[in-house]
């Protein structure tokens, strides 16, 4: 996959040859392998994300996903769940496999592209980080589509990046005035 100019191609690696290509935005640019490999989902533009066969580039699928850009375009280790979330405060979750939305969760609309977002591991949780000013990260439980909780950075400081621990049971995240680095236990948020 390579980004030249104002369009993205995805090539093979035997022999450069381009297997597919699309307009892409400076708002786009987002890609994650899906199905252990067999597939690539690419964001080139605004809302739109493309499912290509990763041998032959075809295209699969189109998601049409939100209705702004897209802040984050995420998948879990199995590949069998996409998570895209928007500009439009939308966090929609996708089963990879059928290319087929499983359900869409709404929360705030990010007022810009940068906003630190983190996939656990089996793709049960979702964390994303308040924009700039606040100290908050909030962590969704995808399956049942709701808000499982806020852990709060100390001290001040919005996050720069955010991370699940590989069981999904922790969260790290830095903060980017004094560069301070938090761990949370999450354990506390799912068991309501």
């Amino acid at each position: 996959m390579a980004q030249l100019g104002d369009y993205m191609a995805l090539y093979r690696s035997t022999d450069g040859a381009e297997l597919w290509k699309r307009n892409a935005s400076s708002e786009g640019e987002l890609m994650q392998f899906l199905d252990q490999g067999s597939k690539v989902a690419v964001a080139p533009d605004r809302g739109t994300v493309f499912i290509l066969d990763a041998f032959t580039g075809a295209d699969l699928a189109r998601l049409d996903a939100h209705s702004g850009a897209l802040v984050s375009l995420l998948t879990s280790a199995d590949g069998q769940r996409l998570v895209t979330f928007g500009c439009d405060g939308r966090i929609n979750v996708w089963d990879a496999r059928e290319t087929k939305l499983v359900r869409t969760i709404f929360t705030f609309a990010p007022a810009e592209l940068r906003v630190p977002v983190a996939l656990s591991g089996d793709g049960s949780k979702l964390a994303v980080g308040w924009p700039r000013n606040d100290n908050s990260v909030l962590v969704y439980d995808l399956d049942a589509g709701t808000l499982l909780g806020e852990v709060r950075s100390d001290p001040l400081g919005y996050f720069r990046e955010i991370a699940f621990s590989a069981n999904g049971e922790k969260l790290v995240g830095i903060t980017t005035e004094e560069k301070w680095l938090n761990v949370w236990d999450l354990s506390p948020l799912t068991k309501r």
